[in-house]
């Protein structure tokens, strides 16, 4: 479970590998998402739905990624840190962020990619606004956004 994808791990996932009952780490999720340790992502289409719809699950901040993987080398996790970092600083901001089929995420109308600096357009090409928010980037240009940019939304 620790070395899953980015978000990859929802309600019923989690439930199934535990082996424990949905509604009782449907509580232990909720309780973890009002003290602050964990953030939910929605699909786009249903807003704030109930803990069965397919969620993603993304920790508060990349500090408690950093914590649970320490043994872990940094270019492994770095794209879970990458999501979390952006899903921290647009929340903060009070930002509406909904997962996408087409890309890592929604926000208002528009479709976002997450990647390194030589992430390009392919799997958003075919989106009206779209856009790759890429790391390791200083200046940006035409549909990509460096991701640093969003650290000052918080």
């Amino acid at each position: 479970m620790l070395n899953s994808s980015p978000g990859e791990l929802n309600a019923s996932k989690l439930s199934n590998a535990l082996d424990k009952d949905f509604d009782s780490i449907s509580n232990y999720l909720k309780y973890l998402e009002e003290a602050g340790v964990i953030r939910f992502i929605f699909p786009g289409n249903s807003g704030q739905a109930a803990l069965r719809n397919s969620i993603k699950m993304y920790p508060e901040n990349t500090n408690l990624i950093h914590a649970a993987y320490l043994p872990t080398a940094h270019d492994q996790i770095k794209g879970k840190i990458r999501e979390t970092f952006l899903v921290n600083q647009l929340q903060n901001a009070e930002q509406s962020v909904f997962y996408s089929m087409v890309g890592d995420f929604k926000i208002d109308e528009r479709i976002v990619e997450v990647g390194g600096k030589g992430k390009n357009k392919r799997q958003i090409k075919n989106e009206k606004n779209s856009y790759v928010l890429a790391d390791d980037l200083i200046v940006g240009s035409t549909g990509v956004i460096p991701l640093y940019l969003f650290g000052f939304l918080y």
